[in-house]
């Protein structure tokens, strides 16, 4: 009989083998063994992009890791390392810590979480945890899967030592940065990188250029929000010609950043432009653009109701699950309701703080391609007080009528 320890055994030799990690999981579902449920759903949630779906999974996630963390974690807390521990994969693989903490412990973290991918580098405390050179040629970036670098908006100095080869998803979080330590960043291939996040940061002027020489051909996912780099960003992502998800609200992206875009748009399906600086005649190119786009988010931008007509008259609109757009007339609002592209497939209808009128959020309630979407302007419209509304109609047109009474 397999025990947990080969299984563990043949994950270990090849970390990125999916096959491995899925042979363990269900070695645990025989044994209804709770780690199965994590294991699944935190592989689940790496695959997902529908935000959703996302913090449903996380939901479900933390509410299992409050109820058994605790014992999941006894062995390693019991260590007393200057680090924190977390679950990953259903397994101990996530480590957390500053630089200097992580680098003199590296061997008994991995000694004690042989299935590490994931690690959180916290350079936050004082200066000496401000520099990465401490994990020059740590073991621990030789296995990271995951790595998240957390700061306290101040640069970093040593960002060279950062780059290891091995890491599939790099999230940078409230950190400050300035071109040459994006240059330092960039300077050598990351070849297996397919996710890279920033998170509350800073920007020098220029300091985001140096990413358009970023060598990762395997990259999907590009996070930035609120960096306000307007053309800049768009020079830098037109060099990355392979996003499937790119999510850059209240950057200023503007008509000429997004003409640089275009060409590198075809096989998204994620895009997310709320609040930049686009124009209503931005709309239609852009939609020719991105024909695989299952999630687009608009909203914010002062587009005019000629846009909202173009999206209801768009073809791909048949593939929203999500759209996020406003507008100011009754006009934008009719035309989605009466868009013979949009379809069932819609979940959800943001209309930013569009204001409707009754009769307007009527049409939108009572359009028969968008009945299974949650429709929102300024507040959820109510589906079934206007299902009750119209059952009240119906009911009242259908009453028989009293005969007249004869004398």
């Amino acid at each position: 009989m397999t025990t947990e320890t080969e299984l563990l055994r043949a994950v270990a030799a090849d970390l990125d083998d999916r096959d491995a990690w899925q042979v363990y999981l269900d070695w645990l579902l025989e044994r209804e063994d709770p780690r199965a449920e994590l294991c699944r759903l935190q592989m689940s949630l790496e695959d997902a992009d529908d935000e959703r779906e996302v913090k449903e999974l996380n939901t479900q996630i933390n509410s299992l890791i409050d109820q058994q963390g605790e014992t999941w974690l006894t062995g390693v807390d019991a260590l007393n390392l200057p680090v924190r521990w977390a679950m990953h994969r259903g397994v101990v693989g996530h480590v957390a810590g500053t630089p200097p903490a992580l680098a003199a412990n590296a061997r008994k973290i991995l000694a004690a979480a042989p299935l590490l991918m994931a690690i959180q580098v916290e350079a936050w405390r004082n200066n000496s945890d401000r520099d990465l050179a401490p994990l020059a040629g740590s073991p621990l970036l030789a296995r990271a899967r995951e790595i998240t670098l957390h700061g306290d908006t101040k640069r970093l100095t040593g960002w060279h030592h950062l780059i290891t080869p091995e890491v599939r998803s790099l999230e940078l979080s409230s950190l400050s940065f300035a071109a040459e330590d994006l240059t330092a960043l960039v300077a050598h291939p990351w070849p297996h990188l397919e996710a890279l996040k920033f998170t509350g940061c800073s920007f020098n002027k220029h300091a985001i250029d140096p990413l358009a020489k970023l060598k990762a051909p395997k990259l999907v996912r590009f996070d930035l929000a609120a960096g306000h780099l307007g053309p800049s960003l768009g020079a830098v992502l037109a060099a990355l010609p392979k996003l499937r998800y790119l999510r850059i609200p209240g950057n200023e992206i503007n008509s000429e950043a997004l003409a640089l875009l275009r060409p590198k748009l075809g096989q998204l399906t994620y895009l997310d432009l709320r609040g930049n600086a686009l124009a209503g005649p931005d709309i239609a190119p852009l939609l020719k653009a991105i024909p695989r786009v299952s999630v687009l988010k608009l909203g914010g931008n002062d587009l005019g109701t000629e846009a909202v007509e173009a999206i209801a008259a768009w073809p791909g609109a048949k593939r929203l699950t999500w759209l996020d757009v406003a507008f100011d007339s009754d006009r934008g609002a009719e035309a989605l309701a009466n868009s013979e592209h949009l379809s069932l497939a819609l979940e959800r209808l943001m209309l930013g703080m569009s204001r409707l009128t009754p009769a307007m959020e009527h049409a939108l309630l009572d359009a028969p391609r968008l009945a299974n979407a949650r429709i929102y302007a300024g507040k959820l419209l109510g589906r079934k007080k206007r299902q009750a509304e119209l059952a009240a109609a119906t009911k009242a047109a259908n009453k028989p009528k009293p005969k007249p009474r004869t004398m």
